[in-house]
């Protein structure tokens, strides 16, 4: 009874460490060196960034003054708000806590199985448990 235990309790330990550690790379974006990144729906940064790649000079006045006005609103540092939110998936609840900037932490509460999965879908913000979608809690 208590191999049994110890041998649930390493499980979950390493599929939560997996987990975290598939999300913290699915959310790296870009390699390091790639510090100019446009803000999302500037359609004149994604044009400009396009024409002048690897250093290239602009070709006409206004793709420069778009690629200047671009690196400039990219360059301005965004504000990070902590945040936290909270899964039921099945019997399991998950909490996800971000509380600086590149780091998510996850607490798994519940009964894990060998052979338990979670995914986090990137594109719609939820998390999957076996293949079924979780319950935000709030």
């Amino acid at each position: 009874m208590i191999l049994t235990a110890r041998l649930t309790c390493i499980v979950g330990l390493m599929l939560a460490v997996a987990l975290i550690f598939s999300i913290i790379m699915a959310r790296a974006g870009t390699g390091p060196g790639d510090d100019r990144q446009c803000p999302a729906g500037d359609v004149a940064c994604k044009c400009a960034e396009e024409t002048l790649q690897d250093g290239e000079a602009a070709e006409t006045p206004q793709q420069k003054a778009d690629y200047d006005r671009c690196m400039q609103r990219a360059s301005k540092p965004v504000a990070f708000k902590p945040w936290q939110r909270i899964w039921q998936c099945s019997d399991i609840r998950v909490t996800e806590t971000g509380i600086r900037p590149g780091v998510i932490n996850y607490d798994l509460a519940g009964t894990i199985w060998g052979g338990s999965q979670f995914t986090y879908d990137l594109n719609r913000e939820k998390i999957y448990f076996n293949g079924r979608a979780c319950l935000p809690v709030r």
